[in-house]
């Protein structure tokens, strides 16, 4: 982002010119807790960075490896995490699914 507060509009209209898809993934907390904590236990180095600084997943490889952290960090979840969670979590866990489908569809980039 432009430190010129006059750039940030330009700034924000290129960067959103190719996006094709955007979704919540969860609250500050909801996140922490289950998407970053679980994924620093299970070592899942994507996942896990997300929260502190994001991530840019350019190629076919980074984004399958991504689908794969992604699969593990769903299958934590039906193992620990109560009905009621699972099934809020799971809806925006499907939104995650849906980007790295359109990701692979349009050789596109996923950036969280």
């Amino acid at each position: 982002m432009p430190s010129d507060p006059e750039k940030i509009d330009e700034w924000v209209a290129e960067r959103t010119k190719h996006e094709i898809y955007d979704e919540p993934l969860a609250s500050d907390g909801d996140f922490f807790e289950y998407w970053h904590t679980p994924a620093k236990q299970l070592r899942l180095n994507l996942v896990s960075q997300i929260y502190q600084s994001g991530l840019i997943l350019k190629t076919p490889a980074e984004i399958k490896v991504f689908s794969e952290e992604i699969d593990e960090l769903a299958h934590y979840w039906r193992s620990k995490i109560s009905s009621e969670n699972l099934e809020r979590l799971s809806k925006r866990m499907a939104h995650v699914l849906d980007a790295i489908e359109l990701a692979r569809e349009n050789n596109g980039w996923i950036i969280i």
